[in-house]
């Protein structure tokens, strides 16, 4: 698993996961209570290279990421 957490109100919160539960790789979005916005499946080769590919998106994408999270903290 690769994950993006934020440091948000004194607390750790996952934002953006890829792991290969459900028996498939994919990537969850989720929101500021935890939930699950979004389930991309993942379809890019070997486990290695969906791996190699979330550390790449999650590092070069962490701000967009973490401004649409916040923006779930507002809507609940």
């Amino acid at each position: 698993m690769v994950q993006l957490e934020l440091h948000v109100e004194n607390s750790w919160k996952a934002a953006v996961r890829y792991d290969n539960a459900h028996d498939f790789p994919h990537r969850d979005v989720l929101d500021f209570a935890g939930g699950e916005i979004a389930k991309t499946p993942l379809k890019l080769g070997t486990l290695e290279e969906i791996m190699e590919y979330a550390e790449q998106d999650l590092t070069d994408r962490a701000d967009w990421y973490a401004e649409k999270f916040i923006k779930t903290r507002k809507t609940q």
